[in-house]
């Protein structure tokens, strides 16, 4: 039986985080260990959210745990696709796809775990409809569940960033330019601290 372990998490300057990553085209046992070690690597970092790139995987998987924490409940006016969905998590999805976008926006704070210790709010749709396939529900069970959804609040901005982690786009990248000026210094030190990490 495969015992998970938490997996290095790649950080800004890596260039693993700027590709393009790739369809999962077969779930083998390689896909399932890694689904397993992703949830607990990003409980063990306390996050809400994991990309495959950020643990140096350029595939199109991502793990979601956004009500995982007793501080995080689902909130009142939660969609039928969020509530689904709250009972599932933390969950492993292969090939997430956005299919539609609302014309309402909302602004939110948001941190990554691949640039640890910064945040700037970004201003993203407020309500998605996603499609995927989950191969991982309540953090160890495998299934092969094809959803389509449609999810607002945190756990929409939550899917639309670790999605982007899928693209090579990082939250900076969506900042206003006056938190991109305000993390520049920052940001340009991890990114020298990371390429020393890598030589």
């Amino acid at each position: 039986m495969y015992t998970p372990k938490v997996l290095d998490v790649k950080t800004f300057g890596d260039p693993v985080l700027r590709n393009v990553s790739t369809d999962v085209t077969e779930v083998t046992e390689e896909i399932r260990n890694l689904a397993l070690d992703m949830v607990v690597t990003m409980k063990d970092e306390s996050g809400i959210g994991l990309a495959a790139p950020q643990v140096g995987e350029n595939i199109r998987m991502i793990a979601i745990g956004v009500h995982i924490y007793d501080d995080m409940p689902l909130p009142p006016h939660a969609t039928p696709g969020e509530q689904m969905l709250a009972n599932l998590q933390p969950l492993v999805m292969i090939n997430p796809k956005i299919t539609r976008f609302s014309d309402e926006m909302s602004v939110l704070d948001e941190g990554c775990l691949s640039i640890p210790g910064l945040d700037a709010e970004v201003l993203r749709p407020a309500e998605i409809e996603l499609e995927g396939t989950i191969i991982l529900e309540r953090g160890d069970q495998f299934v092969n569940k094809p959803v389509r959804f449609v999810c607002g609040n945190l756990l929409s901005t939550c899917f639309q960033h670790e999605i982007d982690h899928l693209d090579g786009i990082l939250y900076v990248d969506r900042a206003s330019d006056e938190d991109k000026k305000r993390l520049e210094r920052s940001l340009k030190k991890m990114a020298k601290n990371t390429k020393k990490k890598l030589k």
